[in-house]
């Protein structure tokens, strides 16, 4: 989530995270495409054929083109039912995700939506954003801005295993790329994906998910109180706080600051309570 502006400036702590979401449907096997989704023309054995996941009955593993598609291991399911997390390190290397830093990094010239004076989670249209690569920017829809970007959406490492735990029905949702500077302003905040109305929606313990994300970790964050991201294991099985209990926070007790590497992914579920923690790295 957080790292060096630089190579050298190994405190000038910068968040730069891609977060890239799929909701579950009840329409035939999604099929991704360049960021495009559509259905597929027939059903088949569960695999990936040029991006698209196709599902039949014929009893075999998910496949990928005639290659099984991978899925979760024993102890990433367990952290997955357990936790409401998989931490994926090394999805991409050193190299890519300086890519793709220079990618959000150009952003900032090009007009898009980021948050304005509305409320939290609403975002109004920019004519561009904050020209400085060090301050704070929060964009919206960015496939568009880049091929790279829509690339993400089904790269076989983090894909296949959405498809595992969702199922072969489901549609990208939404993307979105955040920047956040050192500022001891800023307290952070934990919520849960998908607004109030999704959070009110329960399921059990054994179904699949409602919806669930990968964000992407473009920098390294190696150390606390580095706007990590910050989750609280298990609480994709609790109901969130309402607005007449304890505000929950990124420093209440449960809460676990997440490190990770440049190029990691963490894979979460929407009910998960979770959000970025203060960043006093500079």
């Amino acid at each position: 989530i957080s790292s060096s502006s630089s190579v050298l400036m190994t405190w000038e702590m910068l968040v730069r995270q891609l977060d890239i979401s799929c909701v579950g449907t009840g329409y035939p096997p999604a099929c991704f495409s360049l960021g495009a989704a559509k259905l597929p023309d027939l059903p088949g054995n569960t695999r990936r054929e040029h991006g698209c996941v196709r599902s039949g009955n014929l009893g075999a593993w998910p496949q990928r083109g005639g290659t099984i598609m991978q899925t979760l291991t024993k102890e990433q399911r367990r952290a997955w039912e357990i936790d409401g997390y998989v931490h994926l390190p090394g999805v991409f290397n050193a190299d890519e995700a300086a890519s793709l830093c220079d990618a959000v990094d150009n952003m900032r010239a090009e007009p898009g939506w980021e948050p304005t004076n509305l409320p939290r989670g609403h975002y109004g249209w920019v004519e561009h954003g904050n020209p400085d690569p060090e301050s704070f920017m929060d964009r919206r829809d960015i496939l568009p801005y880049d091929q790279a970007f829509r690339d993400l959406i089904d790269r076989p490492e983090v894909f296949d295993l959405i498809v595992d735990v969702m199922g072969p029905y489901l549609s990208f949702s939404m993307s979105q790329a955040i920047v956040r500077a050192s500022d001891p302003g800023f307290l952070g905040y934990t919520h849960t994906d998908g607004g109030e109305g999704l959070r009110r929606v329960r399921v059990t313990e054994t179904s699949r998910p409602l919806a669930m994300k990968a964000l992407y970790l473009l920098t390294d964050v190696l150390e606390p109180e580095s706007a990590n991201f910050t989750v609280f294991p298990g609480s994709h099985m609790r109901p969130f706080p309402e607005l007449d209990e304890p505000v929950v926070t990124p420093t209440t007790p449960g809460a676990v600051p997440l490190m990770g590497k440049a190029g990691d992914c963490i894979i979460f579920s929407h009910s998960l309570w979770q959000g970025p923690g203060i960043n006093t790295s500079g």
